[in-house]
């Protein structure tokens, strides 16, 4: 016990030590915006870089979050997303981080999406062309 507390004690002395910095005041903080009139849950600088990251900036909106070809279960020779980016289309990797960042915002933000975000995720085992472009 008594050991304890002079650890603490310790530890609680080493952290006055750290420098800190004066950043201004924190205007956004993990998606919430401090305003004048309040606080507003704001997701669009997340949603915006998914965007960006993924190369979707420039992409259309749909009515339809969803077409019928999401039930395609038999798309023999199509083709499949390569393991590394050889060549100039999406690979494996890609395909995963696309759908995962997809997950994330279906699950925290954007609760519409989640049936097409669940298609789209069926396949990342081994994701073709097809499962790309209805990711995106």
């Amino acid at each position: 016990m008594a050991g304890e507390a002079s650890s603490l004690k310790a530890k609680h002395v080493d952290v006055h030590l750290l420098p800190i910095k004066d950043l201004g005041r924190v205007s956004k903080f993990l998606g919430t915006l401090n305003g004048d009139g309040g606080y507003n849950i704001d997701q669009e600088g997340v949603i915006g870089n998914l965007l960006r990251t993924n190369g979707l900036m420039d992409a259309n909106s749909v009515r339809a979050l969803i077409g019928d070809d999401c039930y395609d279960e038999n798309l023999d020779g199509v083709a499949m997303l390569g393991a590394s980016n050889k060549r100039s289309g999406p690979t494996i990797r890609e395909f995963q981080s696309l759908v995962g960042s997809l997950l994330w915002v279906a699950r925290c933000k954007k609760p519409d999406i989640a049936f097409a975000v669940h298609k789209a995720t069926r396949q990342t085992h081994a994701p073709r062309l097809h499962d790309w472009m209805l990711a995106k």
